[in-house]
């Protein structure tokens, strides 16, 4: 069985983690369990539309949250993730994130292969570093609010001009005539 096609949990650093408006439109009803987690090797930066992007590479560790989605509702949910993440199938050129199977450990340290999401935004010029890589901190010493636009709407329209979805759109359009 290829990674591709494995249930595995979600490895979660920003508006998926319980507690923030995209958890609460699309997975919130439909995971077993939601733990403490960490992956290293990778860092994480605020995008000024009011969400994270975790970037590979560094020695710095994000920390997030493992998401265990029942296996009669892991294809919706897998469904709807790759949707909100904007992400079409591996190394699409449309993908604003891609997703990869990785190794995270869990609240005790134990590893476990999870699915991430990494952001193909580009880092330069615009989003803040996120210092040790906990979004959720970074977000509460600050006073910010995260960034989720309507799930329905964006389930059945394509991303609509002054959405987060549209700025993220635009600004992954951008980096990758960039490259």
């Amino acid at each position: 069985m290829s990674a591709a096609d494995e249930q595995l949990p979600y490895f979660v650093y920003g508006t998926l983690q319980p507690g923030f408006k995209n958890h609460a439109n699309v997975v919130r009803g439909r995971h077993e369990s939601a733990e403490p987690a960490t992956f290293a090797g990778a860092r994480v930066v605020h995008y000024e539309a009011g969400f994270p992007g975790m970037h590979r590479g560094g020695d710095g560790t994000v920390t997030g949250t493992l998401l265990r989605v029942a296996a009669p509702a892991y294809a919706a949910v897998l469904r709807d993730l790759d949707r909100l993440e904007a992400f079409y199938g591996p190394r699409d050129e449309r993908n604003m994130y891609e997703r990869e199977a990785v190794v995270a450990a869990d609240a005790r340290g134990a590893p476990v292969r999870a699915w991430a999401y990494f952001s193909l935004i580009a880092e330069g010029g615009g989003p803040v570093p996120v210092p040790g890589g906990d979004w959720r901190a970074f977000m509460a010493a600050r006073g910010l609010v995260d960034a989720a636009d309507d799930w329905q709407e964006a389930l059945e329209a394509p991303p609509q001009a002054g959405t987060a979805a549209a700025g993220a759109a635009a600004a992954g359009a951008a980096a990758r005539e960039a490259t």
